[in-house]
């Protein structure tokens, strides 16, 4: 991981600060001249998305992106997977019954060599029950294991539909809930743009300043720079110092003169555009009481395997900044993640959920938190479009049950649905499964 610096806004991105500069009055005074004759509505265009922390950090973050409507729906649709008996609830291992999963991807992940891929087609919304038990297991592709993310499409080139289920969440039981992740869908698109297209740069190292290809001569018209005050006691001083003095004269007299140019907009290709994208859902809820006040956060952690594929920027190769013996990595800040915020950042940045605790002991507070990670748009994985839903209930529910209870007592089609473990996997089993995809990849608790 190359070092990415804290952007500290446009004021110290366009003003060198010295030392000695930021105590004479008059300097300052100019600066604020400065600043307050800068275009600042371009600074913001993009309404509330902080540009100033996307600008090297490539982070996005919105706190109007939620609307109040969709929230209150989010809510609502919400509530099923939350309001369950306590033996139903699926706390997260290893989080001393804190943090809850409503959906998580760890779990009925694509087993290669045991789940059924279609060989062809593929698996919508309303048939995926139906396909339960179809197609044939898989070659190895991976060591063991993959998220499955959903495949999603854009018919009006504006408006997220998702065509195939999400994993772990039942496409007829929760169609209010798939309508709304739609919705937060749509509403990530702007800023998954913004950051796929960041025009990463190599930080921490200064680039040359000397012209490396040739230019047309500038003539005699070019200003230069006034003859720089000697001091009194230069005649002490090297030849090596009084160069080192005379050029940072002229960088100083150079900086003066500038002419601001602003960069033009960088151009991108809207993915509303794409013909799919392919999405990973997760929702996740901490829980804290009186009795477990704290939650003492994650481990820090990249999300998915390589095969995954779950977006990133890639090509930092040098690392610049850091020193030997030294933890080869950089704290580049932290983000606090208020209600209804909306945040934005690629995958090559390890992070992890912050310790917090309840602002009232007495009283018992939760943290819910919506994830979606998005699959590299220019790479297609294995998606549920591809694979049957691979949960024993959902098959135990569906139509071919059904058929059977229509011929046999309800008992012995229940005998029978107890022994199918061919294709359709059990709770339990998931779990143990669940475990060994979390040690495989060192899972953080969220």
């Amino acid at each position: 991981m190359s070092l990415v610096p804290g952007r500290k806004g446009p004021v110290s991105g366009d003003t060198h600060i010295k030392g000695r500069k930021v105590l004479d009055d008059s300097i300052v005074s100019k600066w604020k001249e400065e600043a307050l004759s800068m275009d600042w509505d371009q600074s913001i265009e993009g309404g509330d998305m902080d540009e100033a922390m996307f600008e090297n950090s490539c982070i996005v973050k919105s706190d109007r992106a939620l609307a109040a409507e969709l929230k209150a729906r989010l809510t609502a649709a919400v509530a099923p997977l939350e309001d369950v008996p306590e033996t139903q609830k699926d706390w997260h291992p290893g989080s001393h019954c804190k943090v809850l999963d409503l959906v998580h991807p760890s779990l009925f992940p694509l087993i290669y060599g045991r789940s059924r891929i279609l060989p062809s087609g593929s698996i919508g919304l309303d048939d995926c029950i139906e396909k339960i038990g179809s197609g044939v297991p898989d070659g190895l592709f991976s060591t063991r294991f993959q998220w499955l993310p959903c495949n999603v499409s854009f018919p009006d080139g504006q408006d997220a539909r998702i065509d195939s289920y999400i994993n772990n969440l039942h496409p007829e039981d929760h169609k209010a809930l798939y309508s709304v992740l739609e919705e937060l869908i749509t509403l990530a698109v702007p800023s998954w743009n913004m950051v796929l297209t960041h025009n990463w740069e190599r930080i921490g190292s200064q680039g040359n300043r000397a012209w490396t290809e040739a230019v047309e001569p500038i003539g005699n018209s070019a200003p230069t720079p006034p003859p720089r005050p000697r001091e009194d006691d230069e005649d002490e001083l090297t030849a090596e110092v009084i160069q080192e003095c005379d050029d940072e004269w002229n960088s100083e007299w150079e900086w003066e003169i500038r002419q601001h140019v602003k960069p033009a907009p960088t151009p991108y290709e809207d993915l509303s555009k794409a013909k799919e994208l392919q999405v990973i859902v997760k929702l996740v809820n901490v829980y804290l009481t009186p009795e477990k006040p704290e939650f003492t956060g994650g481990s820090w952690h990249i999300e998915g395997q390589l095969n995954e594929h779950i977006a990133t920027q890639r090509g930092f190769r040098n690392i610049y900044g850091l020193r030997w013996h030294q933890p080869a990595n950089q704290d580049i800040g932290s983000v606090l993640t208020r209600e209804d915020r909306l945040l934005v950042f690629p995958n090559g940045f390890q992070h992890r959920v912050g310790s917090f605790k309840l602002a009232d002991p007495t009283k018992p507070g939760h943290r819910k938190i919506v994830a979606l990670f998005l699959v590299d748009p220019n790479i297609r994985v294995i998606s549920t479009a591809n694979v049957p839903p691979q949960q024993h209930d959902w098959w135990r529910r569906g139509p071919c049950p059904d058929v059977l209870r229509e011929r046999l007592p309800n008992e012995l089609v229940d005998m029978i649905a107890d022994e199918v473990e061919e294709f359709a996997i059990g709770l339990q089993e998931a779990k143990k499964l669940r475990e060994e995809l979390m040690d495989e990849r060192g899972s953080s608790w969220i």
